[in-house]
Parts: structure tokens; sequence; C-alpha cells
């Protein structure tokens, strides 16, 4: 009984007798019931003893899967095109279905057999003509025979992609390369923007040297809070910086973690144990092109000095397979120093040659080292003047000079005070707040004074002034009383001639007083600090404050004479 089993189940394998049912599984894409067996059996599916590869009665994969793609013969090119449908041999090819892959393969390989068509084949349209519209059908034939099986359509063989022999192997797919997100290039746009400004009010960046292409590990000094300002202000924002900061100080509590994340674009590392996981985990990033800044000495350094390297920023780099960056920062300590105030001053950045390969610490240290030397090495360029000047404002005797400038002019001096401010406050930006402040005191004193004075009848001389603007004044007061100085400040008539006039219409001194300090002060503080901005913003032009000032003296010059001509 056993041996007719063994029998019967070979038959019914081989084909060669009625034997058991075949199992689904073996029939694949043919169907179930007789017919599929009745189309494996004819198709090429009987077992070929002998070969074992084709007609094998394993049926042809169909188009698409993995075992089309992956497992077929290498030697099989790829017909162009798209819409392949998989299914059983139709008999609109006009060929037989009965034949073998053997025979189809023997056929095309040009051994005198007309081309048939196989077996387990493929209905295929041309690339674009997805109805049929072109009026050819293509078909394809997978086999594991030799290496002359090619793609056969209606009208004959069709060679092998232009490029690539017919026996050639498949060309592997290329990896597709990661790319930054475009919100963390914006994001870091918008962070560059932001430390840029604030670095230029607070002095000023400068910044030599720029970043390789991809990605990159920058390794830079560190002794400020500022040198991630910095960084952040002098790297390219294409790179999308991320910076590594002390998880158990900027991550430990909440307020902290937002301001390092979001202005800073930081990351934690821990320092007390895990901390190359941390970096390890940023590997991604910087096979994306994005640029990880870090400072080997794990903390700031005092007095300026730079303390040892440890390694794990150079093996991320080595890891990931970028070059390692080395830049040097200087100014940093003085604009923001360790534990102490924020305070102006110039920053410099400097970014060096990417070292690449195993980057030892010591070779990382000497790099940085060389570069932070380097930015210090080169101080600012300033003026003389504008040193001599700065001191004489910013100190003790600031506050009267500028008080008894406006006070003179308030009188009969014909220079305003907003000339001394556009002197003082671009040579000393840090003092316009209270010059500004001592000047309006000035002005409101000498207003006063003045009030006083032509109330008593007496008649100060005034430079640079003209009848008509007296008439002017005059007139305004008899029609809005104090209020009318209101309209000094914009109208070019001096200040003294408006208190002049109120003293004559005998104008209270007290209404005066608050008319006057509410006109006079949003123009003199607002002078100050315009020209304060401008001594910021001009830091690198120190050198040519005297060129400054002569056409400072020029442009007024010019303005107060077409003010004189204009009411002459």
């Amino acid at each position: 009984m056993r041996a007719t089993r063994r029998r019967h189940g070979a038959a019914a394998a081989t084909g060669a007798g009625p034997g058991l049912r075949l199992p689904a599984t073996l029939l694949g894409p043919y169907g179930s019931g007789r017919a599929g067996e009745r189309a494996w059996r004819t198709g090429g599916g009987i077992r070929d003893r002998a070969g074992g590869g084709p007609g094998s009665g394993a049926p042809c994969p169909a188009a698409g899967t993995d075992d089309t793609d992956d497992h077929a013969a290498p030697h099989m090119p790829l017909p162009a095109g798209n819409g392949a449908r998989p299914g059983p041999p139709r008999a609109e090819t006009g060929r037989a279905t009965g034949q073998s892959l053997a025979n189809t393969a023997a056929g095309l390989r040009g051994d005198g057999a007309q081309p048939q068509a196989a077996h387990g084949t493929l209905h295929r349209r041309p690339a674009g003509d997805p109805a049929g519209a072109r009026g050819g059908r293509h078909f394809r034939a997978r086999a594991w025979g030799g290496p002359g099986v090619r793609s056969v359509s209606a009208s004959g063989p069709v060679e092998a992609p232009a490029g690539r022999a017919p026996g050639a192997p498949l060309a592997p797919r290329t990896p597709r390369t990661p790319r930054t997100p475009r919100r963390a290039v914006l994001a870091a746009w918008l962070r560059r923007a932001l430390w840029l400004v604030a670095l230029t009010l607070t002095g000023g960046v400068s910044r030599r040297g720029r970043l390789p292409r991809g990605g990159c590990v920058v390794v830079a000094n560190h002794s400020s809070h500022a040198d991630t300002a910095a960084l952040l202000a002098a790297l390219d924002a294409r790179h999308a910086p991320l910076i590594g900061a002390a998880a158990d100080y900027w991550f430990a509590r909440p307020g902290r973690r937002r301001v390092c994340r979001w202005l800073a674009a930081g990351f934690p590392v821990r320092r007390t144990g895990g901390g190359l996981g941390d970096l390890l985990g940023t590997a991604g990033e910087l096979r994306a092109g994005r640029a990880v800044v870090l400072f080997p000495e794990g903390t700031r350094g005092k007095d300026g000095g730079l303390g040892e390297f440890r390694r794990g920023a150079l093996l991320l780099a080595e890891q990931a397979g970028v070059p390692v960056v080395p830049v040097g920062l200087a100014g940093t300590d003085r604009l923001l120093p360790k534990h102490g105030r924020l305070r102006p001053a110039l920053v410099q950045v400097r970014i060096g040659e990417p070292l690449r390969g195993p980057v030892s610490p010591e070779r990382a240290r000497a790099a940085v080292a060389e570069l932070a030397g380097e930015a210090a090495a080169r101080p600012e360029r300033d003026s003389a003047l504008r040193r001599r000047t700065a001191a004489v404002v910013a100190s003790r005797r600031g506050l009267p000079l500028a008080f008894a400038w406006a006070f003179a002019e308030a009188l009969s001096w014909p220079l305003m005070p907003e000339l001394f401010l556009a002197v003082a406050c671009a040579a000393a930006p840090r003092a316009a707040l209270r010059l500004s402040l001592a000047a309006l005191a000035g002005t409101l004193a000498g207003g006063l004074l003045a009030l006083h004075l032509a109330a008593s009848g007496a008649h100060l001389p005034a430079p640079l002034t003209t009848p008509r603007m007296h008439a002017e004044a005059a007139a305004q007061i008899g029609v809005e009383g104090a209020r009318a100085v209101a309209h000094q400040p914009w109208n070019g008539v001096p200040f003294k001639v408006y208190a002049a006039a109120a003293g004559r219409a005998r104008v209270a001194p007290g209404d005066f007083a608050v008319e006057a300090g509410v006109a006079r002060s949003g123009r003199t503080v607002s002078v100050g600090l315009a020209f304060a901005a401008l001594g910021v913003v001009g830091r690198r032009l120190r050198r040519f404050y005297a060129v400054y000032l002569g056409l400072l003296g020029g442009g007024f010059a010019v303005g107060l004479g077409l003010i004189v001509t204009g009411w002459n």
C-alpha cells in the first residue's frame, strides 16, 4: 500500500498519470480544480527530474514580486515601460501554450526554432500606452535557462537596454541620500537672524571661513554662554546647526529646556554617564548634511584658557564618516563673562579647515587653540579721538556737560542739544539714555529761565533767528497758550523763541514746563538713542570717527542754513 501511494504521488507530481489532486499552493496563478491542473501540466509546470530549473513544477512568479526581481536569473533584462499584468498565457498570442520554458529559451537563442511565447509570461504594454493604442502587445519571458533569454514581443526579440550587455546583471539601486528637513533649515535661518541682530546691538560679530559642504562636527572653545549665540550667528544656516548642551543644566528645568531648544536648537548631552550615546544618536543628522556643534571641554573655561578635550565629538565624527571642523572664538568672555553681566564687546569667529580621518583630541585642541589665538590677536581698530570723547562723556563730567549745553541753547546758544547728543552718543552708546535725560533737563531749566527773563522785560540775544520766527511763535502762543510749544520740535523755530514769546504773553511757568516737557522729551530722547544705535551698528567703523564728525558738522551747517533761509 505504501509503495502504491508513493508511485501514485510521483505520477501526480510529474503529470504522468491522473494521480492525486494537486494542492492549491502548487498551482499558484493557474487557478484551482482540474482546469488549473491541466494548465499547470501543459504550461511547463511538469517536473524535470534532470534539470530542476525551468519546468521543475514551480510556477513562474508574477511580475513586481520579490521572487521576480530578487531571485530571478541576474542575466534577465527588464523591458522598459509599465503596465505589466500577471496571468496565464493567452490564446491571443497566436502561439501554443504547451511550450516549456526550456524550449522557449532555445528559440530565443536562435537555435532555428521560431520564437515562442512561454508559459507564465507577462502581458506588458509600452510605457505611456496604458490602453494599447500603439497596437503592439509586449510579453516578457522569465526563465532560469541560459543567458540568451531576452524580452520578446509580437514583432520579435527586443534588445537589452542601452549601456548593459544582455547577460549583464541588473545594476543595484542607489540608496537615497537623506536630506535636512526644510523646517529645520528655515528655523536655522530665523535663529541666525535673531542672534545676528542681538550681537550687532551688543558690539558686533566678525566671521572668517566657512563650513564645508555636507555634515560635519564643529568643535570650539567654550568660555561663555554667548558662545552658542556667536556660533549660531556665524555658521551657515543651510547646515541647520544642532548645539550639544549640558543635560544637567539646560534641561533640568522646563524654562531652560524650552529656551535651549527653541532659540539654540540644543539637544541634551549627559555629563555624568551616557553622554557618548547621546552624541551617537545624532549620526543620522550628520549624514543628512547637518552640523553638530560640541564643546569638547565639557564646561566653560576660566580666564580664557583652553581645557582638555574629550573624545566624544571625535568618535561621533568617525562613526558618521564626516569631518571635524575646528572653530576659534574670541570676545565672548568679555561680552558675557562667567557669572558676570552683559556688556558690549566685539565677538570674532574663526572657522578652520576640516580635519578628516581619525582625529585625536590633541590634534583637535591644537587646531582650536590656534584659531582662538588668531581671533584674539586681531584687536578692534579704533580712533583715538573717539576714545577720548567716550572717556569724557561717560565720566562724571558727561552729565553736567549735556545739561549745560542744553541750558545755554534754551537761553541764547545757537547750537541745539541734539548736536551734542550726536557727538557724544555715537562715541559712548551706553551713556546715551542718561545724556539724553540730562539734556532734556537742561532744556526745561533754560526755558523757564528765559520765560522769566522775558516776562521781566529782558531781551536776550537770539542768533540765527529771524523776525518771522518770533512773529509765528507769538501768534501761536496767543491762540493756544502753553500748548503752542508742541509745534516747536517739528517747525524749525528754536525753543528759546517760544520761551521768550511765552514770557511776554504772561503764560504760567508751570503750564509751560509741562507742555514743553511733553513736546521736547520725545525728540531729545529719540535722537540720543538713534545715534547710540548708530554707534553700535558702526562699531567696526570706529576708526573713522573723525570723518563722522566732519560729515556731521557739515550736514548740521547745511540744515541750519536751509531752516534760517526758509524762515527769512
